[in-house]
């Protein structure tokens, strides 16, 4: 498995030691680390940015910059997956869906308009 994430000290050891621990798991864990400014970049050309997300785990730390949690969560609707159709600007870079979660969003969000 390929495990990739921005250069940086702290992820490095985080790195390390996840893939320590999946040697005691019996998984054979390869570690990727991508400079800072490429991993963070939003060039659709690069495929060594997080939205491509080309591996099998990748490590990106977030940030909450408001107390709502609804931006976050809006990653998650299916209509924001990162891809080439959007050159890889739509913010659900682990390319998650689930059909129930996006109704209920469309719900909530529908509630939250009236």
């Amino acid at each position: 498995m390929l495990f990739q994430a921005g250069t940086s000290p702290f992820n490095q050891k985080i790195q390390a030691i996840v893939k320590q621990a999946c040697a005691k798991a019996g998984i054979d864990l390869e570690l990727k680390s991508v400079v800072a400014s490429v991993f963070r970049s939003s060039d659709p050309g690069n495929p060594d940015t997080a939205v491509h997300f080309y591996a099998d785990l990748q490590l990106l730390n977030r940030i909450l910059r408001h107390p709502d949690p609804q931006a976050f969560m809006r990653e998650f609707c299916s209509w924001e997956v990162a891809q080439k159709a959007n050159k890889w600007t739509g913010p659900n870079i682990v390319r998650w869906r689930n059909d129930e979660y996006d109704q209920l969003w469309r719900t909530a969000e529908h509630e939250m308009d009236r």
